[in-house]
């Protein structure tokens, strides 16, 4: 009996995935967000650093009445022990002693947010006590149950005024990795450098232009990234820099390489249409290999505040960041990321990931549903 059991819980642990009950047959991402319709995003905070460059992430989001986001939070502390895991709405703080007076000032500062915009934002609170290695379990709870477009999480390494590593933390770590492995819907990793943090970055405040640069090569996470620059560009106080990555010669493609580029075309076109007459620039570059993609971006440190980008790119372009991720320290960040995030760069950096989808075969039919 006993040699039983624990073969069943030997096969259970090994071949059961708790991840696909979050499985979903729709593609949540921020292409996906109807005009009109709320951009939900869960925004993920494990201390009071993380909230003034969450906010102006909101901010530069663009709210408005045509762009109204919904905002879901989420407190997370790490539970140690044996006691029970806890997710509950912040109207229930009272049921967390312990945690009461750091939720209750990190909902202070998202209600003051929410207030200047009136009616084009709407946050909600939530709570979350769990082990990290579970801690991911809630964020998809939450993220499936307000059918999420993206979530915003924020890099597991802080900064010094100096640019120099304050401070990293291994477990947060765990979280985001898992996120990123299993994702219900979009997810952004924001590294925070203080150029999008700190009370002087508030975009409502500044009198001076906010810069943003992406980095487009091509890809569905490029396009996911693309379609939230698309967003921020609409702002009066961002200007923002396309730079559209080409290699200078391509082997022969694949078919689905074929339609891959098709939609990036789109894309890009899409993003010229409707950010025309906004402060935007869009550079065309050309390079041969990552050698020439590292000089690029090197180039265009100076004055830059924000710097997006997608964590992977297409095949067609491998040959441009070629040994990048071989030899990145933060895979979760993508080769590219990976770079922008060293003591190289002092910008702040959103990578973005946008969920995948699996096409199968069954019965002659194809069908697709999201990883």
């Amino acid at each position: 009996m006993l040699l039983v059991t624990g073969g069943t819980r030997f096969l259970l642990w090994h071949f059961y995935d708790p991840s696909t009950r979050y499985r979903t047959y729709k593609r949540n991402s921020i292409l996906e967000c109807e005009p009109g319709d709320f951009l939900r995003m869960v925004v993920c905070i494990h201390n009071e650093d993380n909230v003034p460059s969450m906010i102006n992430l909101l901010e530069a989001s663009n709210p408005s009445g045509k762009q109204r986001i919904e905002v879901i939070t989420m407190n997370l502390h790490q539970l140690e022990g044996r006691a029970s895991a806890i997710l509950i709405p912040s109207t229930e703080i009272e049921k967390i002693p312990s945690a009461q007076s750091r939720v209750l000032q990190i909902c202070k500062a998202f209600k003051y947010f929410m207030e200047r915009y009136n009616n084009s934002v709407m946050v909600e609170h939530f709570v979350a006590m769990a082990p990290y290695r579970s801690m991911h379990e809630d964020i998809f709870t939450i993220a499936i149950n307000k059918c999420a477009n993206i979530v915003i999480i924020p890099f597991h390494k802080r900064w010094a005024i100096d640019g120099s590593i304050d401070a990293t933390f291994p477990g947060i770590r765990s979280v985001n990795q898992n996120i990123m492995e299993k994702t219900p819907c979009s997810i952004g990793i924001l590294v925070d450098r203080g150029q999008i943090g700190g009370p002087k970055s508030v975009l409502t405040r500044r009198t001076e232009v906010f810069h943003i640069t992406q980095l487009f090569l091509g890809g569905a996470d490029d396009r996911e990234a693309l379609a939230y620059s698309c967003r921020m560009a609409q702002h009066h106080h961002i200007s923002l820099l396309l730079i559209l990555l080409r290699p200078n010669h391509t082997d022969v493609e694949l078919t689905t390489e074929v339609h891959e580029k098709r939609l990036d075309t789109e894309m890009v076109d899409r993003f010229r249409m409707e950010c025309k007459g906004r402060d935007i620039f869009i550079q065309e570059e050309v390079a041969k290999d990552s050698v020439e993609t590292v000089h690029l971006l090197r180039a265009i440190e100076k004055g830059c505040n924000l710097f997006i980008v997608g964590r992977e790119h297409g095949y067609s372009y491998s040959q441009l960041t070629y040994g990048l991720s071989e030899w990145s320290q933060c895979p979760e960040l993508g080769g590219i990321g990976d770079l922008l995030a060293t003591a190289e760069f002092t910008f702040s950096v959103l990578v973005v990931q946008q969920q995948p989808v699996k096409t199968v075969n069954f019965a002659g039919e194809q069908y697709t549903f999201a990883k």
